[in-house]
């Protein structure tokens, strides 16, 4: 490592000497010593076994060897300034390419306000959205960010609370008028169960918020929370769905909660979840900062079913 960086060291000196167009100049150029320079240009031309310049009374004279070696020096150090700056420009640009990682078990819905105004806000940025119902790891799919619901599996990467994760059992008024009598888990059975594919929903067993649970028999099942909303919606059953889903609906009165008292979950939150190599690139902290906000704004306009008096 320290024999690259004299060797990127000699490069400079080189091509500011060629440059310059004599070693004294250069010298007041870069603030050195004329002897130090002269050093550094006879190691070089040993270690390369050229001679790099032709050396008389009045100037110096760049040889065949020493006008390539020129060429090929500058177009390194042109292309290592530009490294650098781009590194940097992270740390104060909000902009690039910015990839967020989203189960598909929170839902797509709550995305469409808020896309709109980080769009305004960073125009500049280029969102890539990556939905899958699996749990994603950053490093893997080479994302920025990810969504996720507590706990965290990896203690090492940097979460920030996001938004409430409490799981809701709702079914449309349709629905509920023509099913059974749906007044405690037990009634579950002879109803038309849905469920999500993750997980946390998946299988034949709803939680209970005593820390059981209730068996179900499902007549539907997704991996998209965008089609099992659009069942609900669509009056072909009941489901335990997060409450961040479907929040507009059940407060417009178009989805309707039910067994608020013992069916469901509460007390989870989603998180951002991104590594701690990415907390000063400034377009990861803007984000996160964007949503925190996004959402607390968000959710501050709806009370929970489960609190009202």
């Amino acid at each position: 490592m320290r024999q690259a960086t004299d060797n990127m060291s000699d490069m400079a000196l080189f091509v500011a000497v060629a440059d310059q167009g004599s070693i004294s100049q250069a010298a007041r150029a870069l603030g050195l010593p004329r002897s130090t320079i002269s050093r550094h240009l006879k190691e070089l031309e040993e270690r390369l076994r050229v001679t790099l310049i032709q050396r008389t009374t009045r100037k110096l004279r760049l040889t065949e060897a020493g006008r390539i070696y020129h060429q090929r020096c500058k177009e390194i150090l042109a292309a290592i300034a530009r490294a650098e700056a781009e590194v940097s420009e992270l740390d104060v640009e909000v902009g690039g390419v910015l990839r967020v990682g989203v189960p598909s078990g929170i839902g797509t819905e709550w995305f469409q306000e808020q896309i709109g105004e980080f769009f305004r806000v960073y125009p500049e940025i280029r969102l890539e959205l990556i939905t899958d119902h699996r749990i994603r790891d950053i490093h893997d799919e080479d994302l920025d960010l990810v969504i996720v619901r507590g706990p965290l599996p990896d203690s090492l990467l940097i979460s920030r609370r996001m938004a409430p994760a409490d799981l809701l059992c709702v079914a449309s008024p349709r629905y509920l008028a023509a099913a059974p009598p749906l007044e405690s888990p037990a009634d579950l059975r002879a109803h038309r169960c849905m469920i999500a594919l993750h997980e946390e929903l998946n299988g034949d067993r709803w939680p209970l918020l005593s820390g059981e649970s209730v068996q179900i028999t499902p007549c539907f099942a997704t991996n998209d929370m965008h089609y099992l909303r659009e069942a609900l919606l669509a009056g072909s059953g009941v489901a335990l769905i997060p409450w961040i889903s479907v929040l507009e609906e059940v407060s417009a009165g178009i989805l309707t909660p039910v067994l608020v008292e013992s069916v469901g979950a509460r007390g989870g939150h989603y998180y951002c979840v991104y590594a701690p190599e990415s907390r000063h690139v400034t377009k990861v902290s803007a984000t996160v900062e964007f949503l925190v906000d996004f959402f607390a704004r968000h959710f501050g306009r709806h009370t929970p079913p489960w609190v009202r008096g």
